[in-house]
């Protein structure tokens, strides 16, 4: 996924993606804020911030509407039975 890539990326330039005693490494929206926002690997312009951010917000949506129709079709099966 796109998230790995940038957080290769982020390890690439030097910088950490796991903060000190964190069991998990930072999330997609994270892994963005901080490839723009941190100067000393900043590799994302606004254009790109911008791009990635409405990417994951049509995936997300995406995501609720299948499961949303999932869940429709169950309930429909549940009541034929």
């Amino acid at each position: 996924s796109f998230e790995m890539l940038l957080k290769a990326s982020i390890i690439h330039k030097g910088a950490k993606i796991k903060g000190k005693g964190e069991k998990e490494t930072i999330g997609f929206s994270a892994s963005i804020r901080k490839s723009f926002s941190d100067n000393k690997i900043k590799f994302l312009s606004d254009t790109d911030v911008l791009t990635l951010q409405t990417i994951n917000g049509l995936r997300d949506a995406a995501q609720h509407y299948i499961l949303e129709m999932l869940n429709s079709i169950s309930i429909f099966k549940l009541k034929q039975v």
